[in-house]
């Protein structure tokens, strides 16, 4: 077994908010046969040796004692919400990932009374996961190092505690921290099987030694005549090497024949989907088709629309003004017939006025008849006031519609001036037929 990476975060004092990396694939560590770990009390040295066991064992070995009560929740860094060590290493020319992962608290930050743990064991060179479960990846890690977990702490990883232990006891003690610590009793089964090796070599030795002895030396015709039959055999070996790299080519080529005969047989029914697809997506395509035409036309479309929405404003206000009009025409025509009957009124009371002066003449010199001729001249004098006031409001009158009539010719010259300006609205009319026709081609 080989350690080749070790990733932790928020383990004890190592407190981070990313992932520490120590690869030893890395520069850093190359043609390094044997480096050290340093540091100060409380560096996190010990803590690095703690994630290698987490990682693969889901255990602590200075937790391992009689008077600690401890869980891996404890080495979880203080005020961290979640933890993780993970330890990628190489066994047998294969290469796995351990790896574990606890979470203290939920995503909004409420601490969880009983954290949740995640462990996985995968397989990187074939990208399987071997387990997920505590038991199943201890059973695993066990199966691929052949290293239980207190078998991997006497041969792989010394924990300091017991080690601080092997260094302050007496000369006597130090035989029996070393038996417990590296286990003497695999050690001895070590021995025994290698001197079962050694004994049975031994013994392949001796026979070889006595066939050497008792065979006798080849004769100089005899060996000349098997030197030339191996370099025959030679030669003819590497002909045969020859054939079977032909065969081997001839044996490829079929396997990519296949393998080209699969991908076609993938590729066509990958263009009748294709093809299916292109069939019910035809309707779609003809609406594209329409859309890309008349996406020129866009402009000139919207153009028009808002040359017709003008258009019928302008109609509407056409209409309005054309009504004002025949209005104003019709009050023209009354107040013209009002002015005539005016003037005709006006002409018969001047005429009147006209009758009565010689009247007054011949009343002035008819002093004797004046008495006589009182009531009279009272009424016609009354009938000269109502006949001054009705020429007064007569005249008034007269310059009221006069004011009007200007008003109404001032108006009318404006619609006139309107519709010489917006003589072309027709022509546009007849010509938006012609550009719907065009656009809908």
């Amino acid at each position: 077994m080989k350690i080749l990476k070790i990733e932790l975060q928020n383990i004890n004092s190592l407190k981070s908010d990313t992932p520490i990396v120590i690869d030893f694939e890395s520069d850093r560590f190359r043609d390094v046969g044997l480096f050290v770990i340093t540091g100060s009390t409380g560096a996190g040295k010990t803590t690095i040796l703690d994630a290698i066991t987490i990682a693969l064992y889901n255990n602590v070995p200075r937790f391992n004692r009689p008077n600690i009560k401890a869980g891996l929740e404890d080495v979880v860094s203080y005020g961290a919400d979640k933890a993780m060590a993970r330890v990628t290493f190489e066994n047998k020319g294969e290469r796995y990932e351990a790896q574990w992962n606890i979470r203290m608290a939920t995503k909004a930050g409420k601490r969880l009374s009983h954290p949740k743990e995640d462990v996985r064991l995968k397989n990187l060179s074939s990208e399987i996961i071997i387990a997920e479960k505590k038991g199943e990846v201890k059973t695993e890690i066990e199966r691929i190092t052949q290293l239980n977990y207190h078998q991997f702490l006497r041969s792989v990883l010394l924990a300091q505690g017991e080690f601080a232990a092997f260094l302050s006891a007496n000369a006597k003690d130090k035989g029996t921290l070393l038996e417990q610590i590296t286990g003497e009793e695999i050690y001895k089964k070590i021995g025994e099987a290698l001197n079962e090796k050694i004994y049975e070599q031994k013994g392949v030795l001796d026979k070889i030694k006595s066939k050497i002895n008792t065979e006798d030396l080849l004769p100089d015709e005899k060996r000349k005549e098997l030197k030339n039959e191996k370099t025959a055999l030679s030669l003819k070996i590497k002909t045969v090497d020859k054939e079977l790299k032909r065969i081997e080519r001839i044996i490829n080529w079929f396997k990519k024949k296949n393998e080209l005969e699969i991908t076609q047989h993938r590729l066509e029914d990958e263009q009748r989907d294709l093809e299916k697809n292109i069939e019910e997506s035809r309707h779609f395509i003809k609406v594209l088709e329409l859309h890309e035409k008349a996406e020129p036309y866009k402009e000139s479309v919207t153009e028009i629309g808002r040359i017709e929405k003008e258009n019928n404003k302008i109609k509407e206000r056409l209409s309005t003004l054309m009504l004002e009009l025949k209005s104003m025409l019709s009050d023209l025509s009354e107040a013209k017939k009002e002015e005539k009957n005016s003037n005709e009124i006006y002409s018969k009371r001047e005429s009147e006025l006209k009758q009565w002066h010689p009247l007054l003449e011949q009343v002035t010199k008819l002093d004797a008849d004046i008495k006589n001729h009182r009531n009279s001249e009272r009424k016609t004098n009354k009938t000269i006031n109502e006949l001054s006031d009705t020429i007064v409001r007569i005249q008034n009158s007269i310059k009221q519609k006069e004011q009007e009539c200007k008003q109404k010719e001032t108006s009318l010259k404006k619609i006139k001036t309107f519709l010489h300006e917006n003589k072309n609205v027709p022509e546009i009319e007849k010509r938006l037929t012609g550009w719907s026709s065009l656009l809908t081609l």
